[in-house]
């Protein structure tokens, strides 16, 4: 259940779609994370929401500050700490005056550092400090400024995954703390695409300035929407819709002919495949067909027997045909 109790927001908590057991645990876990002041890592491959989610816990803190993401390719620089931390005048070639820096911007509110496995190490070193003593330096200036923001790191993988692989820095990791909401790829929340993609359908006439475009998704479509691949997680579905809402100006549906050709080129039967990759080619297509099997045969082009056979070998039960 979403804790709608804890939503300051409206618009934010109701662009929220939760329905697989997946999402259900992301969203109680972020109630539970938002109120604390320790930092919270967000691990998700690109596309899945981390600033969304981001955004969510920092609404449902009631942090009066505002909201501030940042992706860390952009600390990569020479001045990365002038912008973290600020400076004060005659810091460095050029400082003419004083200026503050991320952390200050985002004062009373939350910050988010997206995509941190990116940073160089020794650019990762920065947080150290910040983290175990809660306060930091502007660059040139010898006093302390106490910490006054919700630290949320952005990860594309598990925090222990990146400590092996030398991506993120391993003093770092038990700074972190274990406040670590993992968001799934969409391929693991199909059921939550029709929701998504009628969601993005609705925002298209605001996004693209567009304003004769469809407002439904027609059957075939969201059915092809279903099969799809996405590497690209929920960013890539939102893509395919608004793509789809510019071709179908003036028609009143959206047709699978609107959509780009990588949607229509998702999840087939191939009799040469492993067998793992068929058993998610019919898993997703009896998601698409409400369970029906021989509609979900037609829907990834393989045959009646060989559908009951991966049905068999996905644990399923008698479904209608």
């Amino acid at each position: 259940m979403v804790p709608l109790d804890l939503a300051v927001d409206p618009d934010l908590t109701d662009a929220l779609v939760a329905a697989s057991p997946a999402m259900l645990e992301v969203v109680r876990q972020l109630s539970i994370y938002a109120i604390a002041q320790t930092p919270l890592v967000l691990a998700g491959a690109t596309g899945t929401g981390k600033t969304f989610c981001a955004h969510l816990a920092h609404d449902w803190s009631r942090r009066r500050g505002a909201f501030l993401a940042v992706s860390a390719g952009e600390l990569n620089s020479p001045l990365a700490a002038s912008e973290l931390f600020g400076h004060v005048r005659g810091a460095f070639t050029g400082a003419a005056g004083s200026r503050g820096g991320y952390f200050a911007s985002a004062r009373g509110g939350t910050l988010l550092l997206d995509d941190f496995q990116n940073l160089k190490l020794s650019r990762q070193k920065m947080l150290l400090g910040v983290l175990e003593d809660g306060s930091y330096r502007p660059v040139g200036s010898d006093r302390p400024v106490s910490l006054d923001c919700r630290v949320v790191i952005g990860l594309d993988d598990d925090p222990d995954t990146l400590v092996e692989a030398r991506r993120l820095h391993p003093h770092l990791r038990y700074r972190f703390g274990y406040a670590v909401v993992r968001l799934p790829p969409l391929n693991e929340r199909r059921e939550e695409i029709p929701a998504l993609a009628q969601r993005f359908l609705e925002e298209c006439a605001a996004r693209t300035g567009v304003a004769d475009g469809p407002r439904v998704i027609a059957r075939d479509a969201l059915a092809t929407l279903m099969m799809g691949d996405y590497p690209g997680n929920v960013r890539q579905l939102r893509g395919m819709i608004e793509a789809g809402y510019l071709l179908a100006k003036g028609d009143a549906e959206l047709q699978t002919s609107h959509l780009p050709g990588s949607a229509r080129s998702g999840l087939h039967y191939d009799r040469r495949a492993p067998r793992d990759e068929n058993l998610r080619a019919m898993s997703a297509a009896l998601a698409a067909t409400g369970g029906r099997i021989e509609p979900a045969a037609r829907l990834i082009g393989a045959g009646r027997t060989t559908a009951f056979r991966l049905v068999k070998y996905l644990g399923g039960v008698e479904r209608t045909l």
